[in-house]
């Protein structure tokens, strides 16, 4: 995907509610820039869903940090780190 994140999908990101966490990675990996950024995505054996983001930079992919920074619950639930120059971990536990 090289466009700009639609804003319909942004504003389904920051209002995600609670709903399959599994479908929210799967929206926030589609409304990813792939030719900016990065999006690593493990599954362990834990149960575990290791989302690890990269923002290449792009305003495009800030933009999909900014509308899941928006959304307190999943914020509060699945984010592990933040690092300068765009490098941002979740996890989701199943």
């Amino acid at each position: 995907m090289s466009d700009y994140p639609d804003p319909k999908t942004l504003q389904l990101i920051a209002t995600w509610d609670g709903e399959d966490p599994r479908d929210m990675v799967e929206l926030i990996d589609k409304a990813w820039n792939h030719v900016y950024g990065e999006v690593h995505i493990k599954y362990t054996t834990t149960g575990v869903i290791r989302m690890e983001l990269i923002t290449g930079g792009w305003s495009g992919n800030e933009e999909v940090l900014f509308a899941l920074h928006i959304n307190r619950l999943w914020d509060a639930l699945y984010w592990q780190k933040s690092e300068r120059g765009g490098f941002h971990v979740y996890e989701v536990k199943e």
